[in-house]
Order: C-alpha cells, then sequence, then structure tokens
C-alpha cells in the first residue's frame, strides 16, 4: 500500500466528524436528546482527532489525548443507551457497567500511565458498545418497530457504533503489542484499520442525523 495513500486515510479518518457534525449543528433544534449528545461527542471527536494527527506529525505522542476521548466518549455513548434502551434492567446495567469501566479506566491509567496506548479501556469499551449495539438490534425485532427502519435514526447510530467499535476489537487488544513490536511503517499499515473503520462509521452517523426528525 502507498504510504501517500495511508496518509489519505490517516488525515481523512481524522477530518471525518466534520460532515455529521455540520449537519448537526445546522439540524440542531430539530435533533432528538440522542443526536445533540451525539453532536457533542462529533465535536470532541474532530477536536481530539485533529490535535492527534498534528501531534503525530510532528512526532510527539499524542496516546495522553486517547484516554481523555475515551472516557468521554464511553460517558457520552452509555448515556445515549441509557435513553434508548427501554428495559429498566437495561438502563440500569449501563449505569453499573459505566460505574465498572470508570474502574477499569483509573486502573489502566495508575498502572500503565498516560502516555501509554489506552488499551484495556479501549478493549472494554468495544466490547460493551458491541454488546449494547446487538441488544439494541434485538430490541428493534422483538418491539416489531423494524418497519421504516431507514428512517429510524438510532438505527444508524447504533450501526455505526457496532461497524467500528466490533471491527476495531481484535486490533484494540493488540494494540500494545503492536506499539512495542512492531515498525513505524508496520504501525501505520495496521492503524488504517480503525481509521477505514471510523470513515464508515462517522457516515453512519450522518445519515442518523439526515434522516432524524423530533419526537412529538
Amino acid at each position: 500500500m502507498n504510504v501517500d495513500f495511508l496518509q489519505l486515510i490517516l488525515t481523512t479518518s481524522s477530518y471525518s466528524a466534520i460532515l455529521p457534525l455540520g449537519l448537526g449543528i445546522f439540524k440542531w433544534r430539530s435533533l432528538s436528546f440522542e443526536l445533540k449528545i451525539l453532536s457533542a461527542y462529533l465535536f470532541l471527536s474532530l477536536l481530539t482527532d485533529i490535535t492527534t494527527l498534528q501531534l503525530a506529525n510532528n512526532l510527539i505522542n499524542n496516546l495522553p489525548l486517547l484516554y481523555v476521548l475515551t472516557v468521554l466518549e464511553f460517558a457520552l455513548f452509555s448515556w445515549v443507551y441509557y435513553n434508548i434502551f427501554e428495559s429498566f434492567h437495561l438502563k440500569k446495567s449501563v449505569i453499573v457497567i459505566a460505574a465498572l469501566f470508570f474502574l477499569v479506566f483509573v486502573i489502566s491509567l495508575y498502572q500503565n500511565g498516560v502516555s501509554s496506548y489506552a488499551t484495556a479501556p479501549r478493549t472494554v469499551e468495544s466490547i460493551v458498545f458491541t454488546i449494547y449495539a446487538i441488544i439494541y438490534f434485538n430490541q428493534i425485532l422483538k418491539g416489531n418497530h423494524s418497519f421504516g427502519l431507514e428512517k429510524d435514526a438510532m438505527f444508524w447510530f447504533n450501526g455505526g457504533l457496532l461497524v467500528y467499535f466490533a471491527g476495531s476489537l481484535l486490533f484494540f487488544s493488540l494494540s500494545s503489542f503492536i506499539l512495542e513490536h512492531a515498525s513505524l511503517e508496520m504501525q501505520r499499515k495496521l492503524f488504517t484499520t480503525p481509521a477505514i473503520l471510523n470513515i464508515v462509521q462517522k457516515l453512519l452517523f450522518t445519515i442518523a442525523i439526515w434522516v432524524s426528525q423530533r419526537k412529538k
């Protein structure tokens, strides 16, 4: 794979939140509460991704920012699932799991330091949101909400999370090993996998915001 093409993918991924964020700002007044949370995440994601890209291009460690984004990302997406899950037990589980995740986050931060890759938090996050996404799809099927899914914003939002976190799970779980043992060029190639998945996720988020209508 051409090095310039690798850089194009990484750069595109870093700026991929611009489209859904811009659309979210344009449609802000008509967005549901969940999509306003998503828009807030997109702003944080864009700011973090651009900053990490610039730091990486200048050979400066950008991993501390990943810890910040991970904890905010988990909190915001958990908030969304708390709102869209219908079962009281699922809502309660979201709160309990969030508390356990923050415990894992603090332990990882204490043991490995802020300058290391957030392997454990990212891996746990991927597992949790993959499970949440599957549960939500099952909720749609059991609740007879499958008619007109192409106009259901949360369907597209949920699909975006499933694509990204399920697809990136193996990479996140091996991230520390990759950074320790792989060459810089191999790292660049391997990092294109979550980058491509991130682009796909942002496109699905764009569709979610595009088809959204405020609930009466």
